[in-house]
């Protein structure tokens, strides 16, 4: 037995449940330990790609609304809505899947 031949067995054996929130769970009833994997590592750089994106939005609102508080004019709601939707807009996520 091989190096490759344990590899194959442990990481390219098809015999895992596929997790329920599979899109494709109906016709791809198992998986690969090395999918999992896969799948793992992407959902965990999507979530960390969301929550740099949600940082920079509260920052940005956190701005905002200290700027106002300290302005002694009165309040724009329009210019406000406006810049919280720039900061919404400037967030950029982006997944990378790879077989």
């Amino acid at each position: 037995m091989t190096k490759q031949d344990i590899y194959e067995a442990v990481w390219r054996t098809d015999a895992i449940t596929a997790p329920a929130t599979a899109t494709d769970r109906a016709t791809n009833k198992t998986w690969e330990p090395q999918s999992y994997l896969k799948d793992i590592g992407n959902r965990v750089r999507s979530m960390d790609s969301r929550l740099a994106a949600q940082s920079a939005a509260i920052t940005e609102l956190t701005r905002t609304v200290t700027q106002l508080a300290t302005n002694s004019e009165s309040l724009d709601a329009d210019a406000l809505v406006h810049r919280i939707e720039q900061a919404i807009e400037a967030i950029d996520i982006r997944l990378e899947v790879t077989s």
